[in-house]
This record gives structure tokens, sequence and C-alpha cells, in this order.
């Protein structure tokens, strides 16, 4: 498939993830079943787009196959950008269906985030949180995938859908399982994230993708870098 095509496979699979996170779990659509449905959405978009266009939805996630050594340097940027597009559109098309969360209200925005007792988490929790499950989530990641064209493991969507669902009721109370940069983006139009925390998320995310790659070649030495 050509970059254009795949670029808009990732624009629709990132604006749909972005959307359901926005209305199950930002909006509360879904209310404690929210990480079921965002597992379950996220788990038929991968069987969709990943085929196809590596079905990254996920900055991140999309620098870590680079550095695994599957994916051009040249299409980074494209990646990029069209998942950053469809979390903005994510968040915006929210507005439309639902009543948003309120930017700058404290316990609207830690009842989005999934902190109970009123606790604001300081930029250590998230931190950590942050990096250590985006480490976890792109290892498998790397691991149960293949690159486009490829016959891989017919588990994969799968196996990613359950370790974000997962993810989410693990650490959602504590940071709000963010793991990707491009829904950071969406969280941040709903004004459910900003300042440190925004800062923290974004870094930690980064990081603990390049660490599951980092990590991903030293067990796989062999791999060819595109």
């Amino acid at each position: 498939m050509s970059l254009p095509g795949r670029c808009f496979l990732e624009f629709v699979g990132t604006f749909f993830l972005g959307l359901v996170i926005a209305t199950a779990a930002v909006g509360g659509m879904a209310l404690d079943l929210a990480p079921v449905a965002i597992g379950a959405v996220l788990t038929a978009l991968i069987y969709m787009a990943g085929p196809h266009s590596g079905a990254h939805f996920n900055p991140a996630v999309t620098v870590a196959f680079w550095l695994r050594g599957t994916f051009p340097a040249q299409e980074i940027i494209p990646y990029i950008v069209v998942q950053c597009l469809g979390a903005v559109l994510a968040a915006l098309t929210q507005y439309l269906m639902i009543e948003s969360v309120p930017a700058g209200d404290i316990e609207l925005t830690l009842r989005a985030l999934g902190a109970e007792g009123g606790k604001i988490p300081d930029a250590l929790q998230l931190g950590v949180t942050e990096l250590l499950l985006t480490f976890a989530l792109v290892l498998v990641i790397l691991h149960v995938s293949s690159p486009p064209g490829q016959q891989g493991n017919p588990y994969f969507g799968i196996a990613v859908g359950l370790m974000v669902m997962g993810g989410i009721f693990a650490v959602g109370p504590i940071s709000g399982a963010v793991f990707n940069p491009a829904i950071l983006l969406s969280l941040a139009v709903l004004g459910v994230v900003s300042g440190i925390h925004g800062v923290v998320i974004l870094t930690t995310t980064f990081a603990g993708a390049v660490l599951a790659a980092l990590a991903f070649r030293a067990i796989h030495p062999t791999t060819e870098v595109s």
C-alpha cells in the first residue's frame, strides 16, 4: 500500500481510538467499563489496519518501530502528523457529541483521569507509571506484530488490546493510563491534561517506547535497520 493510503489508515485508527477514549472515559459514557471499550475498539482497529499500515496509532510506537529496524526514517514524520491530527479531530468531535470536561476543573479532570479521593498525582507518580507501562506496551507490540505485508502472529490485535485494557485498569487511577503522545494531545484539547503533568507524560511515554525498542534490539540483535 502507498504511503498516503497507510497514512489514511493511521489517521482513521488514531481518530477512532481517540474518540472512544474521549467519549467512554473522559465523557463518562462507559463509566467503569471504559477500559473494556477502549481495548475492544483498539483490537478491532489493529486487525483493520495492521496488515497495511502496521496499526501504530501512536507516535511513540512509530519511533519504536524505526528503532527496531522495521520502519523507514522518512515515514516517521508523516505518520506522527496524521496520528496527531486524528487525535485532535477526535477531541473536537467529542465536543459535538457530548458535553466536554471543562478545562481547569480539577475535580472533573481527576475523575476523567481515574484518580480517586481527590488526590492529585505528582510528577514522579505520573512519570514512573507512564514510563513502565508504555515500556511494557511497546515491548509487547514489537514482539507480536510484523511489518505490513508479512504474515505474523494472528493474535497480535488481541494481545495489544488486552495489554491496553489491563494497563488502564491497573494504572488509570494513578496517571490516566495515556501511553500515547497523540492521545495526550487529544486530552490536552479536552482540558484534561496540562502543564507539568502533560510534559511529564509526553517525555516518559517516548522514553518508555525508546527503552522498549532498545531492549528488543538487545534481545534480537540481528534485526536489520530499514
